[in-house]
């Protein structure tokens, strides 16, 4: 497992990778499991940068990570509501079970309050993710009409399953990385701005054992 870690000010110069990012073209989601749109990932539209970032990263944890697996891309995800708290402007809690640990770079100037990432705990010790509830987010992410009553029945159907234990709070240049372990989900998707963000997915790191199990 890997640690809650939070690391500001990660590039030198963050205006430079936005307006890298804001130039490349941006990609819906092939079967709507997620908000907003990603760019190619950044190991195919800039390789450099990919190199930079992953070697930073694993240096926060190992001396030595020469080899190692990552998914990177930016993603770019406009307000759903005039109203920021509405629920469909919120996002809805899961945890990325098919990687080692992820991570998410914010990169919005100046960003509406509220946008950055809770971390939660399951209020009775499990949780379940039925895939009728699923498949409502994933019909209004893919741009259908869902009624607010339908909506909101499936939202709160898993979300309420759990409890915020962590708040971390959209801050330009922040780096926040936790545990596949660990349940999250966006606080709101704000009211004025896009949200850009790098959003990292780890599938591995060879020969090293993740940090919390030394």
């Amino acid at each position: 497992m890997y640690p809650i870690t939070i690391v500001d000010n990660f590039f030198t110069n963050p205006d430079k990778v936005v307006e890298f990012a804001m130039n490349q073209e941006f990609f819906s989601s092939e079967d709507s499991s997620w908000p907003g749109k990603r760019t190619h990932p950044v190991s195919v539209i800039n390789p450099n940068l990919f190199q930079f970032v992953g070697d930073k990263i694993h240096k926060i944890f190992y001396n030595d990570a020469k080899e190692w697996f990552l998914d990177i891309r930016f993603q770019l995800i406009d307000p759903f509501s005039e109203d920021q708290y509405h629920i469909k402007n919120r996002g809805w809690i899961h945890k990325d079970e098919v990687s080692y640990f992820g991570g998410i770079i914010y990169l919005t100037k100046n960003p509406d309050k509220d946008t950055g990432t809770s971390l939660y705990c399951e209020k009775d010790g499990y949780s379940i993710q039925p895939k009728e509830f699923n498949f409502v987010k994933e019909r209004f992410y893919g741009g259908e009409e869902v009624s607010d009553e339908e909506y909101q029945e499936a939202f709160w159907g898993i979300n309420s399953q759990y409890e915020e234990t962590v708040s971390v709070e959209n801050v330009y240049n922040r780096l926040l990385m936790f545990s596949s372990a660990d349940h999250h989900g966006v606080q709101t998707f704000g009211k004025t701005k896009q949200r850009l963000t790098m959003t990292i997915f780890s599938y591995g790191t060879p020969n090293k054992t993740p940090p919390l199990y030394r």
